[in-house]
């Protein structure tokens, strides 16, 4: 299809700027609350499924969906204001109102690079609806990054959530980019799981794991198969970059997931900002 940018006008960017923030603290809160509760509930199903005594936390971390927000320190329930995206930590001087401790970096940070990467996505968006369903891709893949470098692991619905951005991504468009976003998403699947088989049975160990698989799934789904294989190349010249300058041990284990974020990423922005779309 013509590709014809939304006319951005002053409403638009302090509208779009506002969400964006929000999204930013809402990643900050997923990837500071979900890891803790899912290491808690995997001990816990582990204990009862050895038939082992397991010994409840008198608070146990709570879930993203669960609770308001509240000081690490001092365990005080944050109300509206202390959790207005950049200027709370601004005005507070960066320490808790309450008992004066210091608030990370980690979410002003986030917040921040939420604005930076989404905003410039209004002057490629066909339309307001569009540039939701790009910037929450980003989102998505901002917070699959930070989880996965963090800890190795990429949770399920972050890959599920990207997998049906994509797909309503791809369906704003014509229906003939879909036969192309299903081979993505089949290929990419495939092909990190033939990897990871194929290593397991000479070296017998995991060079890749399966969450990798499904991100690579979902990467294809919203760029498609010709993408594919680009992004592949990208996210490993990256990691071996990354590994050279930083002289990482040959044994130590390193995340893909990330690598494989911000070459879909650059792709994607590659392709939107510079040349015009072909569809």
């Amino acid at each position: 299809m013509e590709h014809c940018s939304l006319d951005v006008t002053a409403v638009h960017i302090i509208l779009a700027s506002i969400m964006l923030v929000c999204f930013g603290s809402a990643i900050g809160a997923y990837v500071f609350r979900t890891p803790k509760h899912e290491e808690y509930q995997w001990k816990k199903e582990a204990h009862e499924f050895l038939d082992l005594e397991f010994q409840e936390s008198e608070s146990p971390p709570k879930s993203f969906f669960s609770g308001r927000s509240h000081c690490p320190n001092c365990q005080q329930t944050l109300s509206s204001i202390d959790l207005i995206p950049l200027l709370s930590f601004s005005i507070n001087k960066k320490r808790c109102r309450h008992c004066k401790s210091p608030i990370p970096w980690f979410y002003f940070i986030i917040e921040t690079t939420t604005l930076f990467l989404c905003l410039p996505l209004l002057w490629v968006a066909n339309n307001e609806f569009e540039f939701l369903i790009i910037s929450l891709i980003f989102c998505c893949l901002l917070t699959i990054s930070l989880i996965d470098w963090q800890y190795q692991w990429i949770p399920d619905q972050l890959n599920l959530l990207l997998l049906g951005l994509a797909l309503t991504y791809v369906l704003l468009g014509p229906l003939e980019l879909l036969q192309s976003s299903i081979l993505g998403m089949l290929v990419g699947y495939l092909f990190v799981t033939c990897i990871r088989q194929i290593y397991l049975s000479i070296r017998q160990v995991e060079a890749i794991g399966m969450g990798d698989a499904k991100l690579l799934s979902g990467l294809g789904a919203w760029q498609g198969l010709d993408a594919l294989f680009i992004i592949i190349f990208v996210a490993s010249t990256l990691g071996i970059l990354y590994v050279l300058i930083y002289k990482k041990p040959r044994d130590q284990t390193i995340a893909f997931g990330p690598f494989l974020c911000a070459a879909a990423i650059i792709h994607f922005i590659i392709n939107q900002l510079i040349f015009v779309p072909s569809y």
